[in-house]
C-alpha cells in the first residue's frame, strides 16, 4: 500500500481543485451540508501511483496540536515523473511556480505549491551518462 500523505488544509473544495487541474485524478470525498470537507486525490508517476488526501483543519481532532503559522513549512512532495517538459507545459500559468524546470546534479526538477503553502515537486532523473556532474557519484539499489 505505501505511504499516505494527509494534508491539513484550510478549504478541502478549493485544494482539490487545484490537484485536479495539474493532473491529479480525484478518488473521493465526504460532504457535509453540501460542502467537501475531506478529500482524496491520486497522480500516475514513473513507477508508481501516489495517492495524497486533505482533511480540513477544523474536522480533525488534533487541530489544537498543530501550529497552523507553519503549515506547510518543512515539507516537500516528491513524485518521480518521466517527461517533466510535459507537465510544466500543462500546469504553467495555473499555479504558482516555485522553481520552474530546472537542472540540477540528478536530473531536472520542478517544484509548485499549493494553495495551502504546500511544496509539491516533479522530478525526472538523469539517464545514465546523461548531464551528470562528473564530480558526482550516484549508487542506487
Amino acid at each position: 500500500m505505501g505511504i499516505n500523505i494527509l494534508l491539513m488544509v484550510k478549504e478541502a473544495e478549493k485544494t482539490l481543485e487545484f490537484y485536479k487541474n495539474i493532473g491529479f485524478r480525484e478518488e473521493m470525498y465526504i460532504k457535509k451540508e453540501g460542502r467537501k470537507y475531506y478529500g482524496e486525490v491520486s497522480f500516475q508517476g514513473k513507477d508508481n501511483q501516489y495517492l495524497l488526501m486533505f482533511i480540513e483543519e477544523e474536522v480533525w481532532k488534533f487541530q489544537d496540536e498543530i501550529n497552523r503559522d507553519v503549515q506547510g513549512n518543512g515539507v516537500v512532495i516528491y513524485i518521480p515523473v518521466e517527461d517533466l517538459d510535459s507537465i510544466y507545459e500543462n500546469i504553467k500559468g495555473k499555479v504558482n511556480v516555485v522553481l520552474p524546470p530546472a537542472k540540477l546534479y540528478y536530473g531536472k526538477e520542478l517544484v509548485i505549491s499549493d494553495p495551502d503553502g504546500y511544496k509539491i515537486a516533479f522530478f525526472q532523473v538523469y539517464q545514465e551518462g546523461e548531464h551528470m556532474d562528473n564530480t558526482m557519484e550516484i549508487w542506487r539499489r
